[in-house]
């Protein structure tokens, strides 16, 4: 498990989802999926969910802002196969929207999603496979 020394808010990038701002953060360590996820819900927020091709772009351009597109690589959504049959994500949003790579998902064994976030394709990986990853966190209105 990381301890957030290389976390980084990216705050620039907000976009609204429903009534609420969504901030994200990447991590520079490597976790799993369920590390992952858990470092992310330990600070209030979940590995993203993506329901539709803008927010999509979004995830790819704050990881490509936080890491640079000269790194490459993947990052690790949250998006599975742990708990259903079928894909779904972490956080518990309608699973609606996906941006498979072609010949993907493999659906024959359990998986999980992760980002190439310089094509923004996504792929499916072994559930204990380490990469980075991006936190979704809720920007919350504060009344004085």
């Amino acid at each position: 498990m990381s301890n957030f020394t290389n976390f980084r808010i990216l705050a620039p990038l907000v976009y609204q989802r429903s009534s609420l701002s969504v901030y994200f953060g990447t991590v520079a360590n490597q976790e799993d999926f369920a590390d992952a996820e858990d470092e992310c819900m330990r600070i209030g927020g979940h590995l993203p969910s993506i329901s539709n091709a803008f927010e999509n772009a979004v995830v790819q351009n704050a990881v490509q802002k936080q890491l640079g597109t000269n790194f490459g690589g993947k990052i690790i959504i949250g998006y599975s196969n742990l708990i259903n049959k079928g894909f779904s994500w972490s956080d518990g949003n309608p699973s609606t929207y996906t941006n498979w790579a072609p010949g993907e998902p493999v659906t024959a064994v359990v998986g999980v999603a992760w980002m190439d976030f310089l094509t923004g394709w996504w792929n499916t990986a072994a559930p204990f496979a380490t990469s980075h990853f991006i936190c979704a966190l809720p920007s919350y209105r504060i009344s004085c």
